[in-house]
């Protein structure tokens, strides 16, 4: 009975420690290159975006497309390191995000359903930020969350002050060697101020002389009139 039961205890730990550890995937350092490209990565092949792996980041590395994530992974992209998501971005399901170096969110940041970022880097959103269902982002005072767009976070979303969620604006006075870098390299990452609103739809028509000219907005941010 005595030997049975040990059976038992030592493959239940075993069962235990498989399901809680995974594979870490990591980039090449000091390289550019795609996401989808086996040779971008230490083990010649692309991450398997199971449970618990973790994927680290080193280098400059390319993510071209929508990008959905939906499992319990780990991410960590490394000081002096690059990420880039050359579309919308969607984080879901316990995942972690861990940016010590820069990640670039080129298009909508989507976090959901109790994931942790944290940024003691530079993150920068070129479209919205939307997050809920007990996702927590932590900032510093000292490296910036960047969003263009429009922001769902709350205060009690996330630590830090007010002052960590820097704009376009901002994004371009502060960090101005990225942005050139960025602008330079990716066609798609914006040269001016995307405007404050959401627009639905524009219409203008004659009237007893005059143009009506009516719209409808989805969101407004930090917008007070309209002048035309």
């Amino acid at each position: 009975m005595k030997t049975i039961f040990s059976i038992f205890v030592l493959s239940f730990i075993c069962n235990f420690l498989f399901a809680h550890s995974g594979a870490i995937y990591t980039s090449k350092d000091e390289k550019k290159g795609l996401w989808s490209a086996g040779g971008t990565w230490d083990a010649g092949s692309t991450p398997n975006l199971s449970n618990n792996h973790i994927i680290r980041i080193r280098g400059t590395v390319t993510y071209v497309g929508d990008f959905t994530v939906a499992n319990q992974l780990t991410f960590e992209v490394l000081a002096g390191d690059t990420l880039v998501i050359d579309g919308d971005f969607s984080l879901n399901n316990g995942a972690t995000m861990t940016v010590s170096g820069v990640l670039v969110v080129i298009g909508n940041y989507d976090a959901n359903n109790n994931l942790t970022i944290t940024t003691t880097g530079v993150t920068v959103v070129t479209g919205n930020l939307t997050e809920g269902n007990g996702t927590a982002i932590n900032t510093s005072a000292d490296n910036k969350f960047y969003i263009f767009g429009t922001n769902t976070l709350a205060p009690a979303d996330y630590t830090g002050t007010s002052s960590d969620i820097g704009n376009y604006s901002n994004f371009t006075a502060e960090q101005a060697a990225l942005n050139t870098w960025l602008t330079a390299n990716y066609p798609s990452f914006p040269t001016s101020d995307p405007l404050p609103i959401q627009l639905v739809s524009f219409n203008a028509k004659s009237k007893d002389g005059f143009v009506d000219l009516s719209w409808i907005t989805e969101s407004d941010t930090n917008n007070d009139f309209f002048t035309i």
